[in-house]
């Protein structure tokens, strides 16, 4: 891990193509700012773990995974209209 000192209003640029600037600080808390472009992705860690406890929770256990599978297939599903064009 890079660990770097910055003050309010200096900053740092990841890639070329992202900007993270120090913003505010008031006691404990930091306010970043950070410029990306809208295809990268930029959430904070509680909310990363947060969607991966949800996902394992949600996950089919490796035991069950055949059942379902088979559950799935044995579905019968309505038939698809004629095209009316």
């Amino acid at each position: 891990m890079l660990v770097l000192t910055r003050r309010v209003d200096e900053g740092l640029n990841i890639g070329g193509e992202i900007s993270v600037r120090i913003l505010a600080i008031d006691g404990d808390r930091v306010k970043l700012g950070v410029v990306a472009p809208r295809t990268v992705s930029i959430l904070r860690d509680e909310l990363c773990q947060q969607v991966r406890n949800e996902n394992t929770a949600a996950a089919i256990p490796a035991g069950q995974r055949a059942a379902v599978a088979r559950s799935l297939k044995s579905l019968v599903l309505p038939a698809a209209e004629p095209d009316a064009s």
